[in-house]
């Protein structure tokens, strides 16, 4: 219900196999954990994902069926991290002309610096939040790199 923390937050970079409960109300984009089917293990693949315009859509999407809605999980393909001048980043896409920018508050200099030195300038694959205020990284992957990448 209302005001009640999560039965089990997981780190970032880590999944598990469970059931979740799904919350009545718009959007449906809330739920808890239901029963658990293993421990948590290491994510090996970042979940499936798309561009910069279609994250954009899926927040439209959303916001139409949630209008208070502050953000939702998108992953992009195929990202540049991009400095845009006076201390803000984006996201472009890297085959694109789109991009999105990054939260203001939302990343740590070390998460960033991270994510731009497993970028080196080449794309890389990014899950995060995007909303109202941008887009905030949690995990990153790339290509020639094992392993989830965390920057929180």
């Amino acid at each position: 219900g209302a005001g009640r923390a999560p039965k089990l937050g997981l780190p970032v970079g880590l999944m598990i196999e469970a059931e979740i409960v799904p919350h009545p109300g718009a959007g449906q984009s809330r739920a808890d954990w239901g029963e658990q089917f293993g421990a948590p293990g290491p994510i090996e693949e970042p979940p499936p994902g798309g561009s910069t315009g279609a994250a954009i859509e899926a927040y439209g999407a959303a916001l139409r069926a949630d209008p208070w809605l502050d953000s939702v999980p998108v992953t992009l393909r195929r990202v540049v991290p991009v400095g845009t001048g006076g201390g803000g980043w984006q996201l472009a896409d890297a085959d694109g002309e789109s991009a999105l920018p990054l939260a203001s508050a939302g990343l740590s200099r070390s998460g960033l610096w991270k994510l731009a030195a497993l970028s080196g300038g080449g794309p890389v694959t990014v899950f995060g939040e995007f909303g109202h205020r941008g887009f905030q990284p949690l995990a990153a992957w790339a290509e020639d790199v094992a392993g989830t990448i965390a920057l929180t």
